[in-house]
């Protein structure tokens, strides 16, 4: 990062915008911020002219307030053109060099830039009028924008990518849901898009994953998958069995999850090979090699769905993985896996709207999608033969309508409309929450939640993971700051992020931490249907009832008497393995 000595311009082609109906023309600037690129020697940020005619330059200029860029001389903007301004002209393959962007290499005189730098970390961007009035803002990273040009938290960091640049999605307001990371997609949350539906819930353990085995063995022309991980063979061998008989299969992949691509020997990467050769297309969001810029747009693809001939949707809190897709029933969830959501959802809108989202996500524009035989060209197909279920799992179908939640767009958005809008009941089952949002003075999530239990019932299951220090914190806060009633769940293993609002349900793959919420990417489906919201209410009742304690200090004590005892116990085990190694010494001597 160097101070910007010297702009570069770029005046690129008219694009198309749409001011939203609350708003009238006059209330829009005629000039805003289009694009920031915070890091790399490329970093700068474009203009975009929202008025009907030209527009001169000359006077305006974007602070940060340590240093400025000014233009200083007349450069007219046409209509719907926009302007690039960047520290160097370098060779950037993105920012610099997209398609619909000429480049054009400095040669405009009049942009003077004084002491203008970009923090890696965090800064308040602002660009004022030629009567040097401030009429839009960008706040990014750790920076705090204020109240009046900027609304509620920064937009979230990006990193240093070459590929890590904002775009603005909405030119009505000056807040992080107005823009979107370029790769990316730009769904602003929208309460009012709701789509017609035909809804079935199911749930983890009880079901093995049944419901989704059936479904597939009954497409037609096409499955996308958009998935964490795929692990279960069964569900492996349910797509290549799709694959063989016509049918589309197409699946985008994390391939970072726990080592399972470091290693293109293992069982699973055979299993894929397995896949590819029956005729499915398997991509894996990654980066191609250790050495090369890590170019990925989310820190994790952790979306768990699925698009069944362009008109059903699965969505799951669970990955198709060997605990979850066991093909088994079972009616006692203490005896299963994971304790999960889903939802099968016929809508032709919904599927529309999802498979742009994977066709988005599965383009290899962007430097971090690469076909399986790609990075791993030297794995063996591991041969696998599908099974089908012969257990029988009864699902219930609503009709009803939903709105589609995803991370990075509008998920927090989202989250919180949901939970201010509450009037009665809140009940979560959430495994990860993030630390810092147990800060009364860090906007949060949480917050709201608290202030809510004020007015609703709120109850909440925390999982027990093995950081049990950190879990304790938690409930205790919560205890301690809140009305919420709060316990946490061990067995099954609440890998669950589901909620229930009132008569409204979500289900979805968001943990509650900066990850889960801004950077990952993430799937989730709000179903607004009593008869969902009870469904999913009725079961939490059941897991509430054997994780919650009234005395609510109780547990706490508990959990930390169990940790003592462990600790103990460790210690008294190392201490033994030290005496039986000191005397196994002693005899080898």
């Amino acid at each position: 990062m160097k101070p910007l000595l010297v702009a570069t311009v770029v005046i690129v082609c008219a694009l198309g915008f749409v001011y939203l109906s609350d708003w009238s023309d006059a209330d829009v600037p005629d000039i805003q911020l289009y694009e920031v690129k915070p890091t790399q020697t490329d970093e700068g940020f474009a203009l975009i002219n929202n008025s009907g005619g030209a527009i001169d330059l000359n006077g305006y200029k974007v602070s940060n307030g340590t240093g400025t860029v000014s233009f200083t001389s007349s450069l007219e903007l046409g209509p719907g053109e926009t302007l690039i301004v960047v520290q160097y002209d370098n060779d950037s393959p993105y920012f610099l060099s997209r398609d619909g962007h000429p480049y054009k290499k400095w040669g405009v005189s009049g942009i003077e830039g004084d002491n203008f730098e970009l923090d890696d970390n965090g800064f308040a961007l602002y660009l004022y009028n030629s009567s040097n009035n401030i009429v839009d803002a960008f706040c990014y990273g750790n920076a705090a924008g204020d109240s009046v040009h900027w609304t509620g938290r920064a937009f979230a960091a990006m990193g240093e990518q070459s590929n890590a640049f904002a775009v603005r999605a909405s030119y009505d307001k000056a807040e992080a849901s107005a823009w979107y990371r370029w790769g990316t997609t730009s769904n602003v949350f929208d309460p009012d898009k709701k789509f017609d539906a035909e809804v079935s819930p199911f749930l983890f353990p009880e079901c093995g994953g049944i419901p989704v085995f059936k479904a597939l063995e009954g497409a037609k022309d096409s499955v996308y998958v958009s998935m964490y991980m795929i692990t279960e063979p069964n569900a492996i061998a349910c797509l290549a069995e799709c694959a063989k008989r016509g049918v589309t299969v197409k699946l985008l992949l994390e391939g970072h999850t726990g080592g399972y691509y470091l290693d293109g020997s293992s069982d699973y990467a055979k299993m894929l090979k397995y896949l590819v050769e029956s005729g499915a297309e398997v991509n894996v969001l990654t980066r191609e090699n250790e050495s090369s810029d890590d170019l990925r747009r989310y820190y994790y693809l952790h979306t768990k769905y699925c698009i069944i001939d362009g008109e059903t949707v699965i969505v799951t809190s669970e990955n198709w993985d060997t605990y979850n897709f066991t093909g088994k029933t079972v009616s006692d969830p203490t005896e299963g896996s994971n304790r999960g959501w889903g939802v099968i959802v016929k809508s032709k809108d919904y599927a529309d709207y999802m498979k742009a989202v994977f066709d988005n996500d599965n383009s290899k524009a962007y430097g971090d999608v690469f076909g399986f035989t790609h990075v791993y060209p030297g794995t063996a197909p591991m041969a696998i033969t599908y099974t089908s279920p012969s257990d029988q799992y009864p699902i219930q179908t609503f009709a009803t309508k939903v709105t589609p939640i995803l991370s990075p767009d509008n998920s927090w958005d989202a989250t919180i409309h949901y939970i201010d809008n509450t009037r009665k009941r809140i009940d979560m089952e959430m495994l990860a929450i993030s630390e810092e949002y147990f800060d009364a003075a860090v906007e949060s999530p949480v917050s709201h939640l608290i202030k809510k239990a004020e007015s609703a019932d709120v109850r909440v299951l925390i999982c027990m993971t093995e950081n049990r220090d950190k879990v304790i914190e938690e409930i205790s806060y919560l205890n301690d700051n809140s009305k919420i009633k709060v316990g946490y769940m061990s067995h099954p293993y609440l890998h669950n992020k589901g909620l229930v609002f009132d008569d409204t349900a979500l289900v979805s793959t968001v943990n509650w931490t900066a990850t889960g919420f801004l950077t990952n990417r993430e799937v989730g489906v709000i179903i607004h249907s009593p008869e969902v919201a009870d469904y999913f209410a009725a079961a939490f009742d059941s897991d509430f009832e054997d994780n919650y304690d009234s005395e609510a200090e109780r547990y706490v004590i508990e959990a930390s008497t169990v940790l003592e005892i462990s600790i103990l116990g460790a210690a008294m085990i190392a201490a033994a393995a030290a005496i039986l190694l000191i005397d196994r010494r002693s005899r080898s001597l």
